[in-house]
């Protein structure tokens, strides 16, 4: 096994540690995690540390990240205005097919109110219309006689074969009733 020279890798010497100190005691006391301070005091008093970049470098790259950052909100922004202006025609056109359609369904209910006054009136009317029919009929069976078993013929005078029947048939009948025979004739 090879042996390192120095110190450990992570450990300070006397006067680095007392430096570290001196810098500790002239700042205010604020909690911080011991793992990233001791990682932040690494990276600060280790004379090694090649991540550093010069002024210039620093002053580039924080200009090209300005520029990049700008390029990404403007080109957003263009996007959500883009899309804002879409939604907004989107719900004006709902807006105007609700109000259509609220509109219709109004003229609807309106014709569908109408047709049920129609019903109701059409059938209160049937029903009158079938009481009257009904009492017609029954006058008109009351003043009506039928004559079963006799044929029909063409020409024929239904009042002088009514006389002719109802005094051959129903004459004998009168009189079983204890109606005189005179008064039949």
């Amino acid at each position: 096994m090879k042996r390192s020279r120095g110190r450990p890798k992570g450990s300070f010497g006397k006067k680095k540690r007392e430096a570290m100190a001196k810098a500790q005691a002239t700042k205010p006391t604020v909690f911080k995690p011991r793992v990233l301070t001791e990682e932040c005091e690494e990276a600060i008093l280790d004379e090694e540390t090649s991540f550093l970049f010069d002024e210039a470098e620093e002053k580039n790259l924080s200009e090209k990240l300005e520029r990049t950052i700008d390029k990404a909100i403007s080109t957003l922004s263009a996007d959500l205005k883009g899309l804002k202006r879409d939604l907004k025609e989107e719900l004006k056109s709902h807006v105007r097919r609700i109000s259509k359609l609220e509109k219709e369904n109004e003229e609807l209910k309106k014709r569908g109110e109408a047709l049920e006054e129609k019903v109701t009136k059409l059938e209160k009317e049937n029903q009158e219309q079938f009481a009257l029919l009904n009492k017609q009929q029954r006058f008109s069976r009351r003043n009506n006689v039928r004559l079963v078993g006799f044929a029909a013929t063409e020409h024929e005078d239904c009042i002088q074969i009514a006389k002719s029947t109802y005094l051959q048939k129903l004459v004998c009948r009168t009189v079983r009733l204890n109606v005189p025979t005179e008064t039949v004739k």
